[in-house]
């Protein structure tokens, strides 16, 4: 293999400052509601109601991992019963989602709090926490359930197939992360196969702002190789830019066209190869440094949009908890872009962490 790999060109400090002005403007026309490449979407307050001794399912469906927890309430506490970790499957329609869901039921299951990492308009049905889905990302296609209750459809779809009534609430899995954790934090970000950011606002209310969307800055040639192949060709730009699900495409794109004879499967694989010493593990160290800078510069334009120069976060995904040296290089360059200090809270997937917050 050829020790002569070129790098690729990272982002400057001067246009990561313009990137992160870009970001603090399209938030302030997002809150205005004016057009803006970012949602800003408020969720109302609620609190799941739960009676002594009844059982609590709480389901994360993310990029490509799933959680599952058992509760029982038991007095003042919740007590964890069982848990399962599955790889998902990349759901093609809404009947693949919606019987996998089904199937992941515990047989005690009454209550179920459904955490999903796609775009949600949040709204209450009855006494539950429910959404729309919005959009569809991570290059995944059930397009047919778009504009749906997706809480609703589920309930529906479980009464129908398994003549269970179970009651669904379904929120996004940035705005649950953020509202077990807050106080004190008031800022979650989640950085794994995708990409998205929630805070708390003026108003004490929880806002899902979508940042995978956001595309306010120049991307980069592999990039627009990447966005040009993808399944929503002018969408989630940042995201192609910074997450897990397609750090490695970056790579291989330009290992490809320096014919360097090598190619990668994953951000993991991706990762592993930064802990080498060998020339293409500096290109690798370069792709992801890349992604940090881009994921600082939102998070500087989130602080100067606050008139803050201090962040305190709470963070969760692949990329931000197993990615070759990420948090260190998220704290370099936001200092460098002029946050005195950032605060990151690893959140360790603890099961009944913060549930408490969200129930009555």
């Amino acid at each position: 293999m050829s020790s002569n790999v070129k790098l690729p060109i990272l982002y400057d400090i001067p246009q990561l400052k313009i990137i992160s002005q870009n970001f603090a403007n399209e938030l302030i026309k997002a809150e205005k509601q004016q057009t803006s490449s970012l949602a800003y979407w408020e969720y109302p307050d609620f609190r799941i109601p739960i009676k002594n001794r009844e059982f609590l399912q709480i389901v994360n469906i993310g990029g490509e991992n799933f959680w599952s927890y058992l509760f029982q309430k038991t007095n003042q506490d919740l007590i964890t019963l069982k848990q399962k970790h599955l790889v998902l499957p990349k759901f093609k329609n809404k009947q693949q989602f919606l019987t996998f869901c089904q199937k992941q039921l515990f047989p005690q299951t009454k209550k179920l709090i459904l955490n999903l990492a796609y775009p949600l308009r949040p709204f209450i049905r009855k006494n539950r926490i429910d959404g729309y889905l919005w959009n569809i990302n991570k290059e995944r296609s059930f397009t047919d359930f778009l504009n749906a209750a997706v809480g609703k459809e589920l309930e529906n779809f479980i009464q129908a197939k398994a003549k269970r009534k179970i009651e669904v609430n379904c929120l996004n899995d940035t705005i649950y992360l953020l509202l077990t954790h807050s106080p004190p934090y008031k800022i979650s970000l989640v950085v794994g196969t995708g990409v998205n950011m929630a805070y708390i606002n003026r108003h004490s209310k929880a806002v899902n702002l979508e940042v995978g969307n956001f595309n306010k800055f120049s991307p980069t040639t592999t990039g627009k190789v990447i966005d040009k192949n993808s399944l929503y060709p002018g969408r989630q730009l940042l995201e192609k830019e910074v997450a897990g699900g397609y750090l490695f495409k970056h790579f291989n794109l330009i290992a490809q066209a320096q014919n360097l004879g090598i190619k990668v499967v994953s951000t993991k694989q991706l990762s592993n190869l930064c802990l080498e010493n060998s020339p293409v593990a500096k290109l690798a160290k370069k792709i992801v440094e890349r992604s940090a800078s881009l994921v600082a510069a939102i998070l500087a334009g989130t602080a100067q949009y606050l008139n803050t120069n201090s962040l305190s976060i709470v963070v969760e995904g692949s990329v931000m908890t197993h990615v070759y040296n990420y948090q260190n290089f998220l704290i370099r360059y936001s200092q460098a872009l002029g946050l005195q200090e950032l605060k990151i809270n690893l959140n360790q997937y603890s099961p009944n962490k913060g549930i408490e917050k969200l129930l009555i």
